[in-house]
């Protein structure tokens, strides 16, 4: 079976189901692409289509994107980062003016 991929207004494919797995899997095609499979009624995104939860899904594009410094969508990866990025420039900024306090 073919899929045929549209983002921002532009067509790609037709591919096998298959190779848009694994485009998935490595980040090159997103679950949220609308996908288009033949024999299909209607455009849906990619994600749901091919079972974004299994494989070749959302984690498989998180891991992506993240070992190439791209964004998480893990929301709860992303509330515990800016917590710790806070918690660490308020540390910073207290040992900074404790230090500055003892030398002079």
């Amino acid at each position: 079976m073919m899929i045929h991929i549209s983002r921002d207004g532009q067509q790609f494919g037709p591919y096998p189901i298959e190779t848009a797995r694994q485009m998935l899997g490595q980040g090159q095609l997103l679950p949220g692409d609308l996908a288009f499979q033949e024999g299909g009624q209607e455009w849906v995104p990619l994600g749901q289509l091919l079972g974004a939860q299994g494989e070749g899904g959302m984690e498989s594009y998180n891991r992506v994107a993240e070992t190439v410094g791209g964004p998480s969508f893990r929301l709860k990866d992303n509330l515990v980062q800016g917590i710790v990025v806070v918690a660490g420039t308020g540390i910073s900024a207290v040992v900074g003016l404790l230090m500055g306090e003892l030398r002079g």
